[in-house]
């Protein structure tokens, strides 16, 4: 995680581990999301959930499938 921190930038486990991190500290209901290859994070809301793909600017994505095709294109 110090890498992520300084260099401001990282990959998804790295991006992810960090905003997991930071969600707990807040007390935010994020998980985890593993995909073949990748994991992103999700957020629990009252009207559902939303995944937020930390490899592509923070993009929100409506299924972990649209997620790999992200990362994959």
């Amino acid at each position: 995680l110090p890498a992520v921190v300084k260099g401001r930038k990282g990959n998804c486990i790295g991006l992810s581990t960090l905003y997991l991190y930071l969600s707990q500290k807040l007390t935010l209901p994020v998980c985890g999301v593993a995909a073949p290859n990748h994991i992103s994070v999700r957020l629990k809301e009252d009207k559902g959930s939303v995944n937020i793909e930390l490899a592509d600017f923070g993009n929100s994505h409506s299924n972990p499938q649209e997620i790999c095709y992200t990362v994959i294109k």
